[in-house]
């Protein structure tokens, strides 16, 4: 069981770090026509265009990466939780969690 937790971790913490450098690429307003900052947008583009339709940009700053971030965090907290057998805890410390979790990554 610790072998695919592991691999849950790893898979949900990678995704996570492009969001995040998606993220920082848009504040640092960086060359969208580099290689890696390609890849970045590739990957991360189908599940932030869900977002983006809800969460308004805000002086060029595209905030609907930032709420993805928080959510695969939660999501990755919950699978890690229930994958060890864990009891689930309150959803307010889900969130407090996420949001820890994406500010300390």
């Amino acid at each position: 069981m610790a072998i695919f937790g592991n691999l849950v971790s790893t898979v949900g913490g990678l995704y996570l770090l492009a969001v995040l450098v998606r993220f920082l690429l848009q504040i640092a307003r960086a060359d969208f026509y580099n290689p890696l900052s390609q890849a970045v947008v590739k990957i991360t583009d189908p599940a932030v265009r869900i977002f983006r339709n809800f969460v308004p940009g805000y002086r060029g700053v595209d905030f609907s990466s930032l709420i993805l971030a928080l959510i695969i965090e939660a999501i990755l907290i919950v699978a890690l939780i229930t994958l060890y057998g864990y009891q689930m805890p309150a959803i307010g410390s889900i969130v407090t969690w996420s949001f820890a979790g994406v500010l300390f990554f």
